[in-house]
């Protein structure tokens, strides 16, 4: 059966949960069941580098751990504040090379796209969102952070959408390197 990784992209705080299909082609939330479910968090005192380094290096640790069959992340979305989107791409670059390492097909949705899959609205709040998957998955999501509900949402909504970019192989043609 497939395991998605699903990630929630932060430079502070990151979501991720785990699922695996239960069916052999998933069609509906209902047809995966949750294994694992959390966030990485980088301290606040610590300088933007080394958030960012400490993002790459906890979810490469915790790719080798869980052991997906890819991975899905959330694609950035513009708000209000230009210097934070940099910053969000930035830990997206991050996060997009940990797995790359691990070589796993990964697909980047958009939040929109992810709430309307899991949710049937692509405006809902991240609030209605965690309540939708507390109802869908007879369980209490109350006290976990939204970054980790969202991570399920998406890791769900690309097991449904089967949206995937196959992992690039080792050597690019065009490209050098001197290593």
């Amino acid at each position: 059966m497939e395991r998605i990784l699903g990630i929630d992209p932060g430079s502070r705080v990151c979501g991720f949960a785990l699922i695996e299909s239960v069916k052999s082609f998933p069609i509906h939330v209902g047809d995966f069941k949750l294994l694992d479910l959390g966030v990485l968090k980088a301290r606040v005192e610590l300088s933007f580098p080394d958030r960012i380094g400490l993002l790459h290096e906890r979810l490469f640790e915790l790719i080798h751990e869980l052991k997906p069959t890819r991975v899905a992340i959330e694609d950035s979305f513009c708000g209000v504040n230009p210097r934070s989107a940099l910053k969000l791409g930035q830990a997206r670059g991050a996060l997009i090379s940990a797995i790359h390492r691990h070589r796993l097909p990964l697909s980047e949705l958009s939040p929109t796209h992810v709430k309307s899959m899991v949710a049937g609205r692509g405006g809902a709040a991240k609030l209605d969102l965690a309540k939708y998957l507390s109802f869908q998955f007879s369980r209490d999501f109350s006290k976990v952070p939204l970054d980790a509900t969202d991570a399920f949402a998406i890791a769900l909504a690309a097991g449904i959408s089967r949206t995937e970019v196959p992992p690039s192989p080792r050597k690019v043609k065009g490209f050098e390197s001197n290593i």
